[in-house]
């Protein structure tokens, strides 16, 4: 699923 790790990566980027 792409949404999923569209979701992931948004939190990982935000993470900062």
């Amino acid at each position: 699923h792409v949404m999923l790790t569209s979701i992931f990566k948004a939190r990982w980027i935000q993470r900062t």
